[in-house]
C-alpha cells in the first residue's frame, strides 16, 4: 500500500506549505527534499484535503481523498461582486409548479459538498422529497404537530408545562407566533401550501447528532441556496418544519432520514415565480469590537 502521502520528486520543491496548512501537522519532508507521510500519521488525517490544495506545483498525492489531481480552484470574484450577490439572494416563497427533475436536485446539491463540517466529518446527507403528493404528506404531517403544540400553547397550564420542557423563553416564542398559526389554517383552508410555499422539491439535510450537526447541515444547506439562483432556481430555508423534524425522529424516519440522524435544515426548492430586482434595506448589524 503507498504511504498516506506522497509527492512527486520531479515537482516538489520541498516548500512545506503542505505542513503548514494541515492541522495535524502531519506532512514532513524527508532527507531527499520530498513531503510525504507515514501509515503510522493517517489516524490523525481528517481528509480535508489542504495539503494537496495548497501545494504549488501540485505534486502531492493524498491516498485516501480519491485518485487523480485536485482540480485547480478558480480565482476569488471581482471585489464586491460576492458582497453583491449575498446582498441580491432571496427567500423564495412562490414556485412555478413544474416539477425538478433529479438531475437537477443533484446538480443543486453539489452545493453542499464543499461546505464546511465540524473536525471535518462529512457525515451529513439529504433526503430530497420531490413530488406534489409527497410533499403534501410531509405538510400534512408538520401541520398536525404545530396543530397539537398550539393547542397547547393557548391554555395557561400547558403553557406551564411546556415551559418546563422547552424553557420560557421558547414557550414565549411560541405564544407570539399564535396569530401567524391563525393566518396558516385560513390560507390552508384556501388551498395554499403556508409552510412549504408550494415548492416542487423540498430538501432534508440531516447529520448523526453531535457538537457541530446543527451548523454542519445550516452551512450545507446556506451553500446550496447561494448556488440556487446560479441555475435558475430559489430555495427558502423552513425553520418549522426543521424544528419539528429533529423532534420526530419517527417522522424522519419514515421519509428517509436514516436511523441515527437527525434533520437539522430544511430548503424548499423550485423555478422562482418571481424576479427581485431590487435590495431592501437592512438594518445595521450589532457589532462590537474588544
Amino acid at each position: 500500500m503507498p504511504p498516506l502521502l506522497s509527492a512527486d520528486a520531479g515537482r516538489c520543491t520541498g516548500c512545506g506549505l503542505c505542513r503548514t496548512t494541515c492541522p495535524h501537522r502531519i506532512p514532513g519532508v524527508g532527507p531527499d527534499g520530498v513531503s510525504r507521510a507515514e501509515d503510522a500519521a493517517s489516524s490523525s488525517c481528517i481528509l480535508c484535503g489542504h495539503c494537496a490544495a495548497v501545494c504549488p506545483t501540485g505534486a502531492l498525492v493524498h491516498r485516501d481523498l480519491g485518485p487523480g489531481e485536485p482540480e485547480r480552484a478558480a480565482a476569488p470574484p471581482a471585489p464586491g461582486a460576492v458582497a453583491e450577490w449575498l446582498r441580491a439572494r432571496r427567500s423564495m416563497r412562490a414556485y412555478r409548479p413544474e416539477p425538478l427533475s433529479r438531475e437537477e436536485v443533484a446538480r443543486l446539491l453539489e452545493g453542499a459538498r464543499h461546505a464546511p463540517t465540524g473536525h471535518n466529518t462529512r457525515s451529513l446527507g439529504c433526503v430530497a422529497v420531490l413530488g406534489e403528493a409527497l410533499r403534501d404528506r410531509l405538510r400534512d404531517e408538520l401541520v398536525a404537530f404545530y396543530r397539537r403544540i398550539f393547542r397547547v400553547v393557548r391554555r395557561p397550564l400547558g403553557r406551564a408545562v411546556l415551559s418546563l420542557v422547552l424553557g420560557r423563553g421558547r414557550v414565549r416564542e411560541l405564544e407570539g407566533a399564535l396569530p401567524g398559526m391563525a393566518r396558516a389554517e385560513a390560507r390552508l383552508a384556501r388551498g395554499e401550501d403556508p409552510l412549504f410555499h408550494g415548492a416542487p422539491a423540498v430538501l432534508l439535510f440531516h447529520a448523526p447528532d453531535s457538537e457541530t450537526a446543527e451548523a454542519d447541515c445550516a452551512g450545507a444547506a446556506t451553500h446550496v441556496a447561494l448556488l440556487a439562483p446560479s441555475l435558475g432556481l430559489g430555495t427558502c430555508h423552513i425553520g418549522y418544519a426543521s424544528a419539528a423534524l429533529r423532534r420526530r425522529a419517527g417522522l424522519a424516519r419514515r421519509f428517509g432520514v436514516p436511523e441515527g440522524h437527525r434533520v437539522y435544515a430544511v430548503l424548499a426548492a423550485g423555478r422562482p415565480a418571481l424576479a427581485y430586482p431590487r435590495v431592501p434595506p437592512r438594518p445595521a448589524l450589532g457589532l462590537r469590537f474588544l
